[in-house]
């Protein structure tokens, strides 16, 4: 069965479903019918059951649904579709090793390949050459759980049946016993030898790889999970059927809880019924019943393995011989001594609903007014639609159809002479049933230049989206992306819009939204030239490490009517993303304590958007969210950033020479803010919060705080004498080193951005000589007014530089008077005081961890701010 073919998309069940499904088959109950080409599968309607009938088992009886139940747990941890895919979706079907690359990611090694599909991880039958199945039954095992389920169900009785006739028996081989099955079990992985008749001595039975004696298991060991569930982690340890009937004991955990009913042993300890370590291990002759296995020998082989207790060298050490653990053989002799099944769901029983938590968005979205032309990664044919179906949905497309082409192109590999052999970049791409339209691709990031790209396969595995409209009516087009709420990860996803005149802009944006979410990449004037509009994304960046995906998903070109009025790009540090607010997008507010984590912390309360442009109908973020035609907004700021968070990596300032003199400029793996794109000619109006970390505040405050006090620098401004008195070293740091910074940021933001008006915020006095004690623990009454002096400079600093940029659209806003009265430890504080964090996943995570939002401005604040920037704009004629 191909990978990556849309109409071939593996449903993925929940846990309940697994076992619905299994208690059913057990009893040749899962006859419920699928009507022809279900979920798009292009098969006539049948049932599970009936396309794969059940077949009798020797000596009556049937499968304990716990035994069923085990084998699916160790095979696939009850997958159906590939382990990428949640509950209640769809995408690839999970195969053992599709490329043959042992699980790793390179070149494709098809003869080496493994054909186990599925929830039962099926392999008979399931090559290209192989008849055993018909061409409806193969399909079917691949794409749906039903069908595997009764295939891998067929082939245990098989086994069984072959080993309960090969006189291979267990205790007294009642079939309701689980422990009973280890037979069966062992030859369902490595398959059943049959005796040779004509040849009493030679090797016959189950084969010497499951023996539990063999040397490659832990000889001391316990059941499997009988001790602790940390035993999944290292199953090889235990031999296949070991591993099984602890599943049967144990299920494995889905969701936090078990994932079907144990097997019921009664009174009985469960490992007390498993057989020994030695059980399986005689040294008598194969024509004497033997295996020809010492338990206390040490013997050498010719196949490489460890030396153990097989006498053979070519390891033929097969059992062949029934077995007991029973009291006497006689499972009856205590109640459920082998373990009996337990059944939750009747025949009858109708199949458990999934709701997965990330639907697929199948309607026509809203992006903007005008004319709007959709281009997903699946294209329409009303001849041969390729476009999946969604459980329970049908086709995912309501009310659009598709107005262009997207198109793949995949990074070749090369042998030592130059010649292509293959596609590792195929190896490492996935479809999943979700996002836009019901389906998205993804690849994951690789980069190709600076330390985090050693080791890394790099160009070889890139992988090329591209999304072209059929047609294009030359003009202003806003152009959004549509980022699925998981599969997507990547903190630097870099967009290239080919503008259709020969030039490209490049719009880098973090993908790990967590939402099904519409992203605008800007506005941009489109022509029909020679090198046609279209979009550009790949998995190549300057961090990748083959760990986090890129989600290439549909694209929108919203055509307006007219170039918007204003372009209007905020940027800047916490002062700026509305840190304090409490209230962060998800995307930016995530994963602390772990090195994917994103603590720029963007709040929809933050001064840029909260501020209306003067004479504007609405405030920014309301005018943001209607996608209005006057207006390009893009909020940018950071929590923590600094100058050289914001100026191009090529660039440097003089505060990174001294805090960070081998960094990137990169924050929370995103680039930084003048390279994500979203300055460029167009913008008119630029605002930028900036200089307080670079300054130390949060140091120089800490340091204030703690027992010892901050009287002396002590290393605090690090070019300075540790004991010049910290207020003369933190005010020659703030003119030597923040100032001329700030002028660097300025201007590289110029340089990005040439005729747009810029506005430096600066930043209140924290304190204002508020008279409350003790609201502020470890801070005294000198300390406040030090931090307040110290603000009272900065701002200086901040006027004077963007003064001496001599440039008439530079200007800087000082919001200490909208403050007034108001700053921490005042009746009405618009600025927060001390928070203990985590108040939110990205926060500081700490348990006596100040939050982030300590000393930051609340929702009051904000307004404040924003109405400081207004008087500006206003004060200088920027209006709407």
């Amino acid at each position: 069965m191909p990978r990556n073919d849309p109409k071939l998309q593996a449903y993925q069940p929940s846990p309940a479903q697994v076992e619905w499904a299994v208690d059913l088959a057990v009893r040749g109950a899962l006859t419920g019918q699928r009507p022809a080409n279900y979920l798009g599968w292009g098969l006539p309607a049948y049932s599970p059951q009936g396309l794969l009938a059940p077949i009798p088992l020797s000596g009556g009886g049937r499968v304990p649904a716990q035994v069923m139940l085990g084998i699916l747990a160790q095979e696939s941890n009850l997958w159906q579709a590939s382990w990428h895919i949640l509950e209640g979706l769809s995408g690839n079907s999970l195969i053992g090793d599709y490329y043959g690359t042992a699980d790793g990611i390179s070149v494709p090694n098809f003869p080496a390949a493994d054909c186990g599909y599925g929830i039962g991880q099926v392999t008979t039958g399931m090559r290209t050459t192989d008849t055993y199945w018909t061409a409806d039954q193969r399909k079917a095992i691949a794409v749906d759980y039903q069908a595997n389920i009764a295939a891998s169900l067929r082939m245990l009785v098989s086994k069984w049946n072959e080993t309960r006739d090969g006189g291979l028996r267990m205790n007294n081989g009642d079939p309701a016993g689980v422990v009973n099955w280890f037979f069966a079990v062992w030859a369902y992985n490595t398959g059943f030898y049959p005796r040779n008749p004509s040849d009493a001595t030679q090797p016959w039975g189950v084969g010497w790889s499951n023996n539990p004696v063999n040397p490659k298991y832990k000889p001391n060991r316990r059941m499997f999970l009988a001790q602790t569930y940390d035993d999944a982690k290292t199953p090889n340890l235990w031999s296949y059927p070991e591993r099984v009937m602890g599943w049967a004991s144990q299920p494995i955990i889905k969701n936090g809880t078990p994932a079907y009913a144990p097997a019921n042993y009664g009174t009985v300890n469960p490992e007390a019924a498993q057989p020994t370590v030695y059980h399986f291990c005689t040294p008598q002759p194969v024509n004497q019943g033997g295996n020809q296995c010492d338990r206390y020998g040490t013997y050498p082989n010719d196949l490489g393995d460890p030396a153990g207790p097989c006498m053979r060298r070519d390891l033929k050490c097969w059992w062949h011989s029934p077995a007991q653990v029973a009291p006497s053989g006689n499972c009856a002799a205590q109640t459920h001594y082998c373990g009996a099944e337990v059944l939750r769901y009747a025949v009858g029983s109708g199949e458990p609903a999934a709701t997965s938590p990330h639907p697929p968005v199948c309607a026509r979205p809203y992006v903007g007014p005008g004319t709007v032309t959709i281009i997903d990664n699946l294209p329409d044919s009303t001849s041969n639609d390729v476009r999946p179906q969604v459980p329970g949905a049908g086709q995912c497309r309501n009310g659009w159809s598709n107005g262009g082409t997207f198109t793949l192109q995949f990074g070749r590999n090369y042998d030592a002479n130059d010649r292509f052999n293959g596609y590792a970049s195929k190896v490492d791409f996935h479809q999943v049933g979700s996002g836009f339209g019901g389906h998205f691709w993804f690849a994951h990031s690789y980069c190709t230049t600076g330390p985090p790209c050693a080791g890394s396969p790099s160009v070889n595995m890139k992988v090329t989206g591209t999304w072209k409209p059929a047609s294009v009516t030359p003009g202003w087009h806003r152009i959004l992306v549509h980022i699925p709420s998981h599969g997507a990860h990547s903190q630097q996803a870099t967009y290239r819009i080919h503008l259709g005149n020969g030039q490209v802009k490049e719009r880098v944006i973090e993908q790990r939204r967590r939402q099904n979410e519409w992203v605008s990449l800007g506005v941009f004037s489109l022509t029909n030239g020679a090198d046609p509009p279209r979009v550009e994304l790949t998995n190549i960046d300057r961090i990748g490490n083959g760990t986090e995906d890129v989600a290439f998903d549909a694209i929108a070109f919203a055509r307006l009517p007219a170039k918007p009025k204003h372009f209007v790009v905020a940027l800047g540090d916490s002062y700026a993303s509305g840190e304090g607010t409490r209230v962060y997008e998800t995307y930016s507010d995530n994963n602390a304590g772990n090195q994917h984590r994103n603590a720029c912390r963007r709040s929809t309360n933050a001064w840029p958007r909260l501020v209306g442009l003067p004479g504007a109908p609405a405030n920014n973020y309301t005018l943001e969210s209607q996608r209005n035609a006057d207006l390009d907004f893009h909020f940018k700021p950071c929590s923590g950033a600094r100058t050289y968070n914001i100026v191009p990596s090529t660039a440097t300032t003089l505060t990174e020479q001294d805090q960070s003199p081998n960094g990137t400029g990169q924050q929370y793996r995103w680039v930084t803010q003048l390279e994500s794109g979203f300055l460029d000619e167009n913008t008119t109006l630029v605002t930028v919060a900036v200089g307080g970390n670079d300054a130390k505040w949060s140091a120089l405050l800490g340091r204030c705080a703690s027992p010892t006090g901050c009287i002396w620098n002590e290393g605090t401004y690090g070019p300075y004498d540790p004991m010049m008195p910290t207020e003369e070293a933190a005010s020659r740091y703030m003119t030597e080193y923040v100032g001329p910074s700030i002028d660097t940021t300025l201007r590289q933001i110029r340089a990005k951005a040439p005729n747009a008006t810029i506005v430096l915020m600066g930043y209140p006095a924290l304190f204002n000589g508020e008279p409350r004690p003790n609201c502020t623990a470890g801070l005294d009454a000198d300390e406040k007014q030090m931090a307040d002096r110290l603000a009272a400079l900065l701002a200086n600093v901040m006027q004077a530089t963007a003064t001496g940029t001599a440039d008439q659209k530079i200007h800087f806003v000082d919001p200490r008077q909208h403050f007034l009265g108001h700053g921490v430890c005042s009746q009405q504080e618009y600025l927060n005081g001390i928070i203990l964090g985590p108040q939110s996943e990205g926060d500081n995570q700490g348990a006596h961890e100040l939050s982030m939002n300590s000393f930051h401005p609340n929702s009051m604040g904000q307004q404040a701010y924003a109405n400081a920037l207004f008087n500006k704009l206003q004060a200088v004629g920027y209006r709407w």
